[in-house]
């Protein structure tokens, strides 16, 4: 962050929120939900968008196989759902994480009314998205391979279902 003023601030929370959230067990490292909650408030908004954006760019920098990036992808999860929280919305997965775009049916198909998408630009060096989402529910579809969520998308839109705004 080119901003020291920013980058301090940043940095505080930071820290602050992995030492009341992140705990070192003899099983490894476990996320305490409980204490995250304090953080969830609209004035840390901008800070958990801060802090998924600098975990998302030491993921990229690292690569898949280094050991360190699924902790800082699930670093960005828990982030991103928290940010989600802040603003009422919650992030969904399929109950067995399928990467069978079929099972995702309910999107496109009619029976579960209201799913929509749309496209969330490019922020520093986060590449632009397309969220998967629900407004009336304030629900967001978490997708993890890459290529079912864009085959699930591809099918909403040749349904016509709506594009829409889950989020600035």
């Amino acid at each position: 962050m080119p901003n020291e003023i920013e980058r301090l601030e940043w940095n505080g929370f930071d820290a602050q929120f992995i030492d009341e959230c992140i705990r070192n067990t003899v099983r490894g490292w476990i996320f305490d939900s409980e204490a995250a909650k304090r953080f969830v408030k609209p004035e840390n908004d901008a800070l958990l968008g801060k802090s998924f954006q600098v975990y998302f760019e030491a993921a990229q920098r690292l690569g898949k196989e280094h050991p360190d990036h699924d902790y800082l992808a699930k670093t960005q999860e828990i982030l991103l759902t928290l940010r989600y929280m802040g603003r009422g919305m919650s992030i969904v997965h399929h109950p067995q994480r399928s990467i069978n775009p079929d099972d995702y049916a309910a999107c496109w198909d009619g029976s579960n009314e209201g799913w929509a998408v749309t496209e969330v630009p490019a922020k520093g060096k986060v590449p632009q998205s397309i969220l998967i989402f629900h407004p009336e529910r304030r629900e967001v579809l978490m997708i993890d391979n890459a290529a079912t969520h864009a085959e699930v998308v591809r099918r909403v839109r040749s349904a016509g279902r709506r594009e829409g705004f889950a989020h600035n």
